[in-house]
């Protein structure tokens, strides 16, 4: 998976954009606000739980997308499937079992996230190609000893598939790289403290 390719399966909740799916939930949720606290199910609250953990999931997982190293997500290409379809699962356990009918929501609405349900389910069956071109350019620029043997093209290709084009880019992208292996050492010092 390469994150910022735009294709995807058909129907996949990326294809109709992650907003959408924000969205069609948070009509759902607009929809319970306007219901009386005292008559919503327990279902319906042991949901919205269920939904608050998964946002949770979700935010921390953009988080990581957003403010982390290019290389690494491209590099962690698999475990970054891992945890997005970890996120879908949550969202789509947490409206499984919602009362619909209870709380007064329409049957429209209802059916949108039903569909919603069901792509979310198709997204975390399906397995996502890697660029393989993406990921060879990297190995080569990764693995090579001698900066001269690198082609140029590949690096080009890098820049712009990473989208790491100015200097400012280079230097977030640097620092990024930079958090991770400080973090990894932390966490290596701190194993071998407890060894």
């Amino acid at each position: 998976m390469y994150l910022g390719n735009a294709a995807s399966a058909p129907s996949s909740p990326r294809e109709r954009g992650d907003e959408n799916v924000v969205e069609e939930i948070l009509e759902i949720i607009d929809s319970i606000k306007d219901v009386d606290k005292a008559a919503i199910p327990e279902a319906a609250v042991g949901c919205l739980k269920k939904l608050r953990r998964a946002f949770r999931s979700a935010r921390k997982f953009l988080k990581l997308c957003h403010a982390g190293s290019k290389i690494y997500l491209t590099l962690e290409t698999e475990a970054m499937m891992v945890r997005l379809h970890g996120v879908y699962e949550k969202i789509s356990q947490a409206l499984e079992g919602m009362p619909y009918e209870k709380l007064g929501i329409p049957e429209e609405e209802k059916e949108q996230v039903e569909l919603l349900r069901v792509q979310l389910t198709r997204a975390k069956r399906r397995t996502d190609t890697q660029d393989m071109e993406l990921t060879m350019d990297l190995m080569v620029a990764l693995s090579t000893n001698d900066d001269r043997n690198t082609d140029i093209a590949s690096i080009e290709r890098l820049a712009s598939k990473l989208s790491l084009h100015t200097a400012e880019e280079l230097n977030q992208e640097t620092l990024a790289i930079r958090k991770l292996v400080k973090k990894d050492r932390a966490l290596v010092q701190r194993a071998q403290n407890k060894l």
